[in-house]
């Protein structure tokens, strides 16, 4: 089983007064005005000091996240990252960091990265203080152990995504005491903030790994670690001796004896100047794994949470989300905690097989419109496994421009064959075109930014396209996952360089007994569906069929396909031969049972 651990923090006035206690810098931005992006840096005098903003401001705005009258907002404007800058030293160094952070509500805001940073020489130079965060689209705190010495100054620079709210921040002077720091995955885990250990299935065991660190400069004396909670339990670690940089890793697990929420804590007793307590509290969800289809899953309202399985096609292509279906349907599935950077957390292969239970979600809406957007699995809370065991190669299906205009294939990895682009030149990152085929109108393609399309040259002639089918502000679109996703030249079936509309396409197709139980195919449900998407990528005019055993099926069939009508020949024997046409092209006079001179 492999999971990824997120976490999510105690009421924010908890937590802001501890934090102001311990301050002896606290700036929490009510104090300046500054209503609009500077393009330069622009001096703002707040309670602590000047501070210089660029392309950032005060936000006041219902759509800001913040904890008072008023917080940061910082976007990035072309090539010009926002950042809010200390203009004045911290005298006494520093020992830890805390700020609230989330991402904005404005309408396109969301996964927004930001980098802290540090400088001792009066901001002439300056280093990371850690990796990127990825921002939460909740209001929550993070610290960071910086532990300096002498004049400091902090700035924060937005990376990336869309605009994010910053707020309350701390900064501690540096002691020459021990200090604690508690860390997992490479996050510092704030005292008083929740872990949560993620949704584990009924009877099974969850375990989660903690580094304890002495970022201090005296021996750190871990005398106990207690973990409260029927469901919880320390499993490993305990009281240790920690010098200065050594660090200690401790396990808690959690087995949920049934469905719902879980509550513990987990407490350890030391001598650091900074937390001589560390408590946080434990929380975890139980579950009962029922896997359903992704179609059923899809015809589900928001917000519900579901287990759902299939086959992977594709992976770290778009940063986020990764995509996978079954025999009938696709959705994508993202967390923040999937992504850090480049580093993609799920090790898995294309064709992988995967079961991922989260929560529905949709993102990308037409002002907010249900339906609209893309429709994939999220929240904090999910649990997924990795099945290598199962995989298998994924061909992807062939459909129409006019089938992806439809928004037929949603999720799905799917081929376009004989694309012709409206326009030439190169490919531009997050950036869209038109694209048409020899039997339907214009569809869009776009090239999304974190893919290696930016820079290649967009084929002058016919091009088979492969690529995930989303849906955005109300529009379908094909998304190639790489450069390997387009022929250069696609393969042109004779007569294709004639237009569908001018030529009359018929098709015969005996289907082994169609829609019945007991011969032919085992899944009935299979078999309708893999004849449906048959007959809409052929679009033909006039198909054919025999061996049609079920009328009512048969009748489902043609009332699904939009634009056709059925006909079935009316006489006893169980297969039956039948025709299906388009009505815009075959108007029917007259029909009926071919009966002379046949001998039966």
């Amino acid at each position: 089983m492999k999971f990824f651990t997120v976490f999510s923090f105690l009421a924010l006035s908890g937590f802001i007064f501890n934090t102001h206690a311990d301050a002896q810098l606290f700036e929490d931005f009510e104090s300046g005005t500054l209503t609009s992006y500077p393009t330069d840096p622009q001096a703002v005098e707040l309670e602590t000091g000047v501070w210089l903003f660029h392309q950032a401001l005060l936000g006041r705005d219902d759509r800001d996240q913040k904890n008072g009258e008023q917080s940061a907002r910082l976007r990035t404007s072309g090539a010009t990252n926002g950042s809010i800058t200390m203009d004045f030293d911290k005298t006494n160094g520093a020992g830890t960091v805390s700020f609230l952070f989330a991402n904005s509500t404005f309408f396109g805001d969301g996964d927004g990265e930001i980098q802290l940073q540090y400088s001792t020489d009066q901001g002439d130079s300056w280093n990371d203080a850690g990796p990127e965060f990825e921002v939460p689209d909740q209001l929550q705190t993070t610290e960071v152990a910086i532990n300096q010495t002498g004049n400091i100054r902090f700035r924060i620079v937005h990376t990336e995504g869309g605009r994010v709210n910053i707020d309350d921040f701390s900064v501690t002077d540096f002691s020459d005491d021990a200090s604690i720091v508690v860390t997992q995955n490479n996050t510092n885990i704030a005292l008083g903030s929740t872990l949560d250990v993620n949704l584990t299935q009924i009877g099974s065991v969850r375990s989660s790994q903690l580094i304890i660190g002495n970022n201090g400069n005296q021996t750190l004396e871990v005398s106990s670690i207690e973990v409260s909670g029927e469901t919880f339990s320390l499993v490993s670690g305990g009281a240790v001796t920690l010098e200065p940089g050594e660090s200690s890793t401790i396990t808690v697990s959690f087995t949920p004896p049934a469905e719902g929420v879980f509550e513990g804590s987990l407490t350890i007793f030391s001598n650091a100047s900074n937390h001589p307590e560390f408590s946080i509290d434990l929380e975890g969800e139980g579950f009962e794994r029922n896997v359903i289809s992704i179609s059923e899953a899809r015809d589900l309202p928001i917000g519900t949470q579901v287990s759902v399985g299939g086959w992977i096609t594709a992976l770290d292509e778009f940063r986020g989300p990764l995509f996978f279906e079954d025999f009938f349907a696709g959705i994508g599935w993202y967390n923040e905690g999937l992504m850090r950077g480049n580093q993609f957390f799920v090790n898995a292969s294309h064709g992988d097989s995967i079961v991922v239970t989260a929560t529905l979600k949709e993102v990308d809406t037409l002002g907010g419109q249900p339906g609209t957007g893309l429709l994939k699995l999220g929240g904090d809370r999910f649990e997924f496994e990795i099945f290598p065991e199962s995989n298998r190669e994924m061909m992807p299906t062939l459909i129409s421009v006019d089938q992806l205009s439809r928004g037929n294939f949603r999720g799905r990895l799917v081929r376009i064959n004989s694309a012709v682009f409206a326009s030439g030149g190169t490919f531009q990152g997050n950036s869209q075109y038109t694209i048409s085929d020899r039997t339907s109108g214009a569809g869009l393609f776009r090239v999304n930014q974190f893919t290696n399309l930016s820079g290649a040259s967009i084929p002058s002639q016919r091009s088979g396209l492969i690529g995930i089918v989303w849906q955005r502000n109300g529009n379908s679109e094909l998304q190639a996952r790489s450069t390997d996703d387009i022929d250069p030249v696609a393969y042109v079936y004779p007569g294709d360089d004639i237009p569908q509309e001018h030529t009359l396409d018929v098709v015969t197709w005996n289907i082994e007994w169609f829609g019945f139980d007991g011969e032919g195919p085992i899944n009935n449900e299979l078999q309708f569906q893999n004849v449906k998407t048959v007959i809409e990528t052929l679009n033909a005019d006039v198909y054919a069929f025999q061996e049609i055993a079920n009328n009512a099926v048969y009748n489902q069939l043609a009332n699904e396909l939009e634009g056709y009508t059925g006909l079935i020949a009316n006489y006893t024997q169980t297969q039956k031969t039948a025709y299906l046409y388009r009505e815009s092209t075959i108007n029917d006079l007259n029909f009926g049972l071919l009966s002379a001179g046949q001998n039966s």
